[in-house]
């Protein structure tokens, strides 16, 4: 065959010191997991700009893998409050990173407080 894609089997031999130097300072992400929690984040973050709020209910509607996501790290903290070995409860860093965004850990936070500013207003309509 003189395809030269075809069967091409190299041999991975671990990176050399530089080439692990070179690949941080362009920002490779060598931790996938934690890459693709930043993104999410980064990703709920841009919506709670846009809506005022990270448990909007927006978010729920326009994207939801994200909101998807914000239910996992409100999971994710009920368990480490639980302490809870199962799973992979929230570390410190990524609950102050949420907590920046003003993040509910509470679900339905969002349905809750709308429900009680409703309240407010009916008692001051009908007393």
């Amino acid at each position: 065959n003189g395809n030269a894609c075809s069967n091409n089997q190299s041999t991975l031999s671990p990176l050399t010191p530089e080439q692990l130097d070179l690949l941080a300072k362009a920002n490779f992400p060598f931790n996938l997991r934690e890459f693709l929690w930043h993104e999410r984040y980064e990703e709920l973050k841009r919506m709670a700009d846009k809506y005022g709020s990270p448990n909007s209910y927006q978010i729920k509607t326009e994207n939801h893998d994200i909101y998807v996501w914000s239910v996992q790290q409100q999971s994710q903290y009920a368990a480490r409050l639980r302490g809870s070995p199962k799973g992979r409860p929230l570390t410190p860093e990524r609950i102050q990173l949420l907590e920046k965004i003003n993040f509910s850990f509470q679900r339905d936070s969002g349905t809750w407080m709308r429900r009680y500013h409703e309240l407010i207003e009916y008692k001051k309509e009908c007393g």
